[in-house]
């Protein structure tokens, strides 16, 4: 004897609805995480940015640091000023002021003390750690040509 399946009205009414509604569904809480991911990439394409400048501003500063030291010129030393000048906005106060003399010190020929070069070196350690607080280790990929944070 064959049985018979037997749906009400009332539940095939259901199954319709829930088949039109859930592509809908889905289509709108996918479309909500990949706001939420749009969003996150511009918060950490905007902190990237934000640190790679203080970093590209901070390496000119050592670089014209060195060629200061090592060759004394008026050029050199108008060089050296300018990019302390622009560090400068992304430096604290009091790292300011230290580096302020150091870099005078340094671009009027004057002598360094130990105190100066022990200031100078505080001061590169606490601006590193400024630029990764999480103190990853910076590699340069070869894939994709720039420097990455490696883990």
């Amino acid at each position: 004897m064959p049985s018979k399946l037997v749906v009400s009205t009332k539940w095939t009414i259901v199954l319709v609805v829930g088949t039109i509604l859930s592509p809908i569904v889905v289509a709108l809480i996918n479309r909500g995480f990949d706001c939420m991911l749009q969003r996150q990439r511009m918060i950490q394409e905007r902190f990237n940015k934000y640190y790679a400048r203080q970093a590209e501003l901070f390496d000119a500063y050592l670089r014209q640091t060195a060629v200061v030291s090592s060759e004394r010129t008026p050029e050199n030393e108008l060089i050296l000023v300018e990019n302390y000048n622009a560090l400068l906005p992304y430096l604290s106060p009091n790292i300011a002021k230290s580096l302020e003399t150091y870099t005078l010190d340094l671009a009027n020929g004057k002598k360094l003390t130990a105190k100066d070069k022990a200031a100078f070196n505080t001061f590169i350690y606490q601006f590193k750690q400024s630029l990764d607080p999480q103190q990853r280790k910076l590699k340069w990929s070869k894939w994709h040509k720039e420097w990455r944070y490696k883990g």
